[in-house]
């Protein structure tokens, strides 16, 4: 089951009227969340091929932050959705300016949402810990593992 698309915005978390808590549940919550303190960082204009963190903190792992970590290879882009000390999500999709359009899949069903992540009300956090490395090596895993099980959805 598909369920429609909604805008993911840390400061703002979901759009409202979205009911169900499948796909990033705890990981990026169903209700607002406090603006970070101070300015996010500007996004460059064109991210090299490598690895990302951003948050609604400009420091990481902070209780109660939303953050995403994601590696970028050309505007593909494969990483994770979370709150630290909570579930993650893991997405694949690409970068479109100074946002992420993503498919995001639920943490236990792999059941999928479209999301859209505007980088530029995030911090950009130059500092990735093992935490976040190897959330992202698993959602490389599992999104390899739907891919070959779901090839053309994903190659798009």
């Amino acid at each position: 089951m598909k369920f429609p698309p909604f805008r993911f915005q840390f400061p703002a978390a979901l759009a409202t009227g979205i009911g169900y808590a499948l796909l990033l549940g705890n990981v990026i919550g169903l209700t607002p969340m406090a603006v970070a303190a101070g300015e996010p960082s500007p996004v460059p204009s064109s991210l090299e091929d490598g690895t990302y963190l951003f948050g609604e903190s400009a420091r990481s792992n902070e209780v109660g932050k939303g953050y995403v970590v994601f590696s970028k290879h050309g505007q593909r882009v494969v990483g994770v959705l979370y709150y630290p000390r909570s579930e993650f999500s893991c997405f694949v999709g690409q970068i479109a300016g100074e946002r992420l359009d993503l498919t995001a899949y639920g943490p236990y069903d792999r059941q999928s949402a479209y999301v859209e992540v505007p980088l530029a009300t995030l911090h950009q956090i130059q500092d990735i810990g093992t935490s976040e490395s190897s959330s992202l090596a698993d959602c490389h895993q599992e999104i390899a593992e739907i891919e070959n099980q779901q090839p053309t959805a994903l190659q798009n």
